[in-house]
């Protein structure tokens, strides 16, 4: 349904396979287009970034984090040991160096972490989700296809060589949905 804007066509007119008999207005059809096209754009840059691993400045960022983290394991190692040898030396009690062992856990702990979010960081996103965007992909195409049969669908062509019959409508008129606008008449339909 819409608005015929332009007749190409008159009565008793020659017309030729595939020439253009008529337009409706077609900027919402157009519009919807526009916005499934979008969505098809959208849905395959979703898919290209779970195809990927975390950007550079991430792993960078989780590299310094990591480096941080092993120093730190490094500082709570030596303490540790430091606790140890006071402890045996009757210098410090065994609160401080329970403390100084479970300091050392902790880092450790932070180290082990960093270095599984390093490994995951330079692999793509889980199957599911990349198998779920490549179906988001396959419904955009869908509407983007749909789309352009209906934009198609506002500027019809002449499925036939064939003779103007009739045009039913004029410019301006309001043409409900799957009502003609031009009838057409192959020669070979002439009795």
């Amino acid at each position: 349904a819409g608005y015929l804007r332009e007749l190409a066509v008159t009565e008793g007119q020659q017309v030729q396979s595939d020439q253009p008999l008529f337009r409706l207005e077609s900027s919402e059809v157009t519009s919807n287009q526009q916005t499934a096209l979008a969505s098809l754009k959208k849905a395959q840059a979703q898919a290209a970034d779970l195809s990927k691993g975390k950007r550079s400045e991430e792993i960078t960022a989780l590299e310094a984090q990591l480096g941080a983290a092993q120093a730190a394991l490094r500082l709570s190692e030596q303490e540790l040991s430091r606790q140890q040898r006071l402890r045996q030396q009757g210098f410090s009690n065994q609160a401080t160096l329970d403390q100084a062992a479970s300091s050392r856990l902790q880092a450790q702990g932070k180290v082990r972490d960093l270095k599984a979010q390093l490994s995951l960081a330079s692999q793509a996103a889980r199957s599911d989700l990349r198998q779920a965007a490549q179906a988001d992909i396959t419904a955009a195409e869908a509407q983007t296809g749909h789309a352009d049969w209906l934009v198609a669908q506002t500027s019809p062509l002449s499925p036939v060589t064939a003779t103007v019959e009739e045009t039913l409508y004029q410019p301006g008129e309001w043409i409900p949905a799957g009502s003609p606008v031009v009838t057409l008449l192959a020669p070979e339909a002439v009795k």
